[in-house]
C-alpha cells in the first residue's frame, strides 16, 4: 500500500547539517532519504520547514527561504519523479501505478513570517500549504505547549488564520497551546489538521491532545498524524514499539477516528526512533503489520486516503 507521511523534517536536517545533496545520498544520515522513502512505499511526504528558537528574529525568515530553495533546487530539480503536491487535482494522481513521489510543503511554526502577512502568500506562492502556528513557545501568532502561562491566538495569529483560510492552506495544530487550539476550533472556516501528535490519554506528555481535542477534530473532519516521537509514548522514551503505535491507533478508532487519522513520523527530527520504525523504510513492514490487525479498507484509510480525503476537503473538492 502506498502511504502519506504528514510529518518530517528532512530540510530543516539538510540545512542543519550543511549538505543539500544528502536526500539522493545512501546513508544513514537522513532517516527520510529518496532511497528510504521508497523502500518504504511512502508515496507522499510532508517535508517541514523549521526555523530553530535560537535563530534571531531577524534572520528567521531568511533561514525558512534557505530551507524551501534546498527543496526546489536540490529535491524537486533531480532526474528522479519528485512533484510538488500543490492542489487537488494532484491527488487523483496518486495510485499504485504512479512512481512520482510527491512533497507536500509545510511550515512548523509562524515564527518566519515575523509578524508579516506578505511572507505567507510568498511562501504560497513558493508551494506553501501548510503552516503549524507554533512550535513549543510564544511568537507573534501564538503559544505553543511548552509557553508559561500560555495563552491563545494573537490578533496577529487571528489574521493569520483568516488569510490561511483564504488561500486554504492547512491549520496545524500540532505544538500549539490549548487555548490556541481551541481559539482556532472557533475562528476557523476549514478543517484543521495535527500533523504529528497523540493522544494524551495513553501517556500525558503537552505534545499529546486531551480526548476533547481529538473529539472535536473529528467532529469537524479534521486530521491527527500519529507521530512516532518515542517520548510521546512513555516517560524514558525507550523500549517504545510498533505495538505502542497501534494501541494509539486502537484508541483514536473508539473516540470515531476511522476516517480522520494517519501518521506524521517527524522522521530526521528525532534522535530516538520506535523499534520497527527506524526510518521511511520501515513504513513497508509497518504496513503489513497493521493489515494483521485491521481490514485492508481501513488501513488504506490509515496510510493514504484519510490524509488525501482531508486535502480534498480542505480544498474544496469532496
Amino acid at each position: 500500500m502506498d502511504i502519506f507521511d504528514g510529518h518530517c523534517d528532512v530540510l530543516y536536517k539538510m540545512w542543519k547539517l550543511r549538505d543539500r545533496k544528502l536526500f539522493y545520498q545512501n546513508g544513514d544520515s537522513l532517516q527520510a532519504s529518496f532511497a528510504r522513502l521508497k523502500e518504504g512505499g511512502v508515496k507522499v511526504q510532508t517535508m517541514a520547514v523549521y526555523v530553530p528558537p535560537d535563530v534571531p528574529k531577524e534572520q528567521r525568515h531568511y533561514i525558512a527561504l534557505e530551507m524551501i530553495d534546498i527543496l526546489h533546487t536540490e529535491v524537486l530539480s533531480s532526474t528522479h519523479k519528485v512533484e510538488l503536491l500543490t492542489s487537488a487535482s494532484q491527488l487523483d494522481f496518486i495510485n499504485e501505478n504512479d512512481d512520482t513521489l510527491y512533497i507536500l510543503l509545510s511550515l512548523e511554526g509562524a515564527d518566519a513570517l515575523q509578524g508579516d502577512l506578505m511572507y505567507l502568500r510568498t511562501y504560497y506562492q513558493l508551494g506553501l500549504r501548510s503552516v503549524g502556528l507554533t512550535w513549543n513557545f510564544r511568537n507573534e501568532a501564538a503559544d505553543g505547549v511548552l509557553e508559561r502561562n500560555p495563552a491563545g491566538l494573537s490578533t496577529f495569529g487571528l489574521e493569520l488564520l483568516r488569510e490561511m483560510n483564504e488561500f486554504k492552506i492547512s491549520i496545524d495544530i500540532s505544538h500549539l497551546s490549548e487555548q490556541g487550539f481551541w481559539d482556532c476550533i472557533e475562528y476557523s472556516k476549514q478543517p484543521l489538521s495535527a500533523s504529528h501528535c497523540n493522544a494524551r490519554a495513553l501517556f500525558n506528555h503537552p505534545r499529546n491532545l486531551y480526548d476533547k481535542q481529538i473529539e472535536a477534530m473529528f467532529a469537524q473532519k479534521g486530521l491527527i498524524g500519529i507521530n512516532f516521537v518515542p517520548q510521546f509514548y512513555n516517560e524514558t522514551g525507550t523500549d517504545v514499539s510498533v505495538k505502542d503505535v497501534l494501541k494509539q491507533v486502537d484508541y483514536m478508532l473508539t473516540l470515531g477516528g476511522e476516517d480522520y487519522i494517519g501518521f506524521g513520523s517527524d522522521f530526521d527530527g528525532i534522535s530516538k526512533t520506535i523499534h520497527g520504525l527506524e526510518n521511511a523504510s520501515k513504513m513497508a513492514d509497518f504496513a503489513n503489520i497493521l493489515l494483521q490487525h485491521y481490514s485492508a479498507s481501513i488501513v488504506q484509510k490509515l496510510l493514504m486516503d484519510n490524509w488525501k480525503n482531508y486535502y480534498k476537503r480542505l480544498w474544496n473538492e469532496v
